[in-house]
């Protein structure tokens, strides 16, 4: 991926000579209205600049190629004052601002310098910023806003009342976008792309099963046939909408990358639907796709009309089915939603919870390959990074033997019915007649009276870093297990995650160790040094070996760990830390399959 280069590089090295000229007669024309002044020359009455240098590109965004800033310029100045005759010079630095437009299309052009003035650090701050590297400057809390923007132009009508937005007809109103169908990876990894430059793309030949080049034009969104059929009609509507997004927010972006590197003239896609991602973004391009995928539900479900007609079919569903409740009654609605405005039911879910209906996110749970029962909770009761439901494998991991909590189990205060812990009591926990257990219909509307809520482990982590603690941050990572879930399947993939997970909780007590996804876990521990943590892991390693030397194993037992020191001085991110002891646990991995290759040979 190339380098993001700098909108203010760029005045630096095209522009100076046109704002160091018009401030240059600024100062010249202004001596006296300059907030400078030395021991020798207090009152200027004559200034001339002497050099110049762009500290600061103040943007603001635009729809089309035109582009408007204030260029915040710290300059060198010659100035001089006549006291009884004798004429008195000196040298200050004096900041101004420079407002500005040009027009950003293969190329910088038509730069203007409208207007010159001092420029102060109490200067408001602008609305609709751009980054250095032109990439909106887009808030949470603005989301719905600058979604409705984007309707404004170019689907107006949708912001009038409830409407399904045909996504073909969305790209043909934002200039003429072209939407062409060609595989852009072997199975489905990605599911769009939008080119900004005429050139050539790879595309994914299934008949030859290779690569090949595909010409394209300027204002091409490719879009995988496969995400037609593999997925739902909501998918296909949420990736061309997620490209139309790209295509009118990050033009600017592609268009200053090009003047640096050519080959940089498409954006290519996976898109999750109905996600937020609210985890760090560190890049310029994670920023960008959090823009779409955050943008693109909103434009396919514009607040206003949404709440409009969520309320409309609440309304008839409480009329059609008198004695469902409430949640029963959402799931309804979500299928309708979903039907309307044509996204799938995990968006339309996640759309409703956005607009403020917290009773959505027990509707609809999907866990371990099936929908589980609605369940509702008092509201507030659910903290953020909080869960009721957790999964078999998890829920096998957490209850792991030598543990508090299976100690809790053993006592029968709590079992694990329909993916939650819940008090065992005839209130809350009934038998069906072939003796399989299901929650009440009491407790699935007072789930948080009776089941337990488990953290997110990245909320251990936000929180040990918000209070400034010091502690040794672990990586790991199982090697192998997909090539243990594809040749002995997933049975023993998930016998392989316990085997692992069980091993690592013998680190120390002190310890939290969590998965963070299908083959990775995060520890987090305290008042250890990184040597000592290094050494208990592969102590551990060691462990893990000794089941390669039964004789009815047929695979590696092992796993690959990345760790770093975190102090209270940490000024980096959750996101950065992982993403530094991930590059530590590859380390590691390269270095350990080396020495595996070695002893075979």
């Amino acid at each position: 991926m190339p380098v993001v280069r700098s909108f203010r590089d760029l005045l630096e090295n095209q522009c100076y000579d046109e704002i160091y000229e018009s401030i240059n007669e600024f100062v010249q024309d202004n001596p006296g209205s300059l907030d400078c002044s030395t021991r020798c020359v207090q009152s200027p009455d004559e200034a001339t600049l002497s050099d110049l240098h762009i500290r600061l590109a103040s943007i603001v965004d635009s729809p089309e190629e035109d582009i408007s800033f204030y260029a915040i310029v710290e300059a060198e100045l010659e100035i001089a004052e006549t006291i009884q005759r004798n004429r008195e010079i000196d040298e200050v630095t004096q900041w101004f601002k420079v407002r500005c437009t040009a027009t950003l299309d293969n190329g910088l052009h038509n730069l203007n310098t409208e207007e010159v003035s001092l420029y102060t650090k109490y200067d408001k701050a602008q609305k609709k910023c751009l980054s250095d590297a032109l990439v909106p400057i887009i808030y949470k809390e603005e989301l719905d806003e600058v979604a409705e923007d984007s309707l404004s132009r170019y689907y107006s009508e949708t912001l009038e009342k409830p409407m399904p937005i045909d996504p073909v007809e969305l790209a043909k109103r934002m200039g003429g976008l072209t939407i062409v169908q060609a595989h852009l990876s072997k199975s489905c990894t990605i599911f769009g792309q939008t080119c900004f430059s005429d050139g050539e793309i790879q595309y994914y030949d299934l008949e030859e099963r290779k690569f090949k080049p595909l010409g394209v034009r300027n204002g091409t969104i490719l879009i995988d046939p496969d995400v037609f059929f593999m997925r739902n009609i909501g998918s296909v509507n949420n990736t061309i909408v997620h490209e139309c997004v790209h295509w009118d927010k990050h033009r600017k972006f592609f268009e200053l990358e090009k003047l640096y590197n050519p080959e940089a003239s498409a954006i290519r896609c996976q898109v999750m639907e109905g996600t937020n991602r609210d985890k760090e973004k560190k890049t310029e391009y994670e920023w960008m796709e959090w823009h779409a995928s955050s943008l693109a539900p909103r434009i396919l479900m514009p607040a206003k009309t949404t709440l409009q007609k969520t309320k409309e079919l609440i309304e008839k569903n409480r009329k059609l089915l008198p004695i469902a409740n409430k949640t029963d009654i959402l799931e309804s609605v979500i299928f309708e939603l979903s039907d309307f405005f044509g996204v799938s039911k995990l968006a339309a879910k996640i759309r409703l919870i956005d607009l403020g209906f917290q009773e959505a996110i027990g509707v609809l749970t999907y866990v371990d390959e099936r929908y589980i029962s609605n369940y509702a909770f008092e509201e507030g009761a659910l903290k953020r990074g909080q869960t009721y439901t957790i999964g078999a494998l998890d829920a096998l991991i957490e209850s792991r033997p030598g543990t508090k909590f299976r100690e809790l189990l053993q006592s029968g205060q709590f079992l694990y019915v329909d993916a939650h812990f819940c008090i065992n009591d005839p209130k809350y926990i009934i038998e069906d007649e072939y003796g399989f257990a299901h929650l009440t219909d009491y407790a699935l509307m007072h789930i948080d009276e009776c089941c337990l809520a488990f953290c997110y482990c990245m909320k251990v982590l936000d929180e040990w870093l918000a209070e400034g603690k010091t502690f040794i941050l672990c990586f790991i990572d199982i090697n192998n297990l997909k090539y243990v879930n594809d040749r002995f399947g997933h049975t023993e993939g998930d016998r392989y995650i316990v085997c692992v997970s069980n091993i690592l909780c013998e680190f120390s007590e002190e310890a939290i160790v969590c998965r963070i996804g299908g083959d990775e876990f995060m520890l987090l521990i305290q008042n250890w040094s990184l040597d000592a943590v290094q050494g208990r892991l592969e102590v551990l390693q060691n462990q893990l070996a000794g089941f390669n030397r039964h004789p009815s194993t047929s695979y590696d037992h092992s796993m690959s760990y990345g760790a770093i020191a975190v102090g209270s001085d940490n000024t980096l991110l959750a996101n950065d830390l992982l993403n530094a002891a991930d590059e530590k646990m590859y380390e590691y991995k390269r270095a350990y399959k080396k020495r595996n290759r070695n002893k075979s040979l």
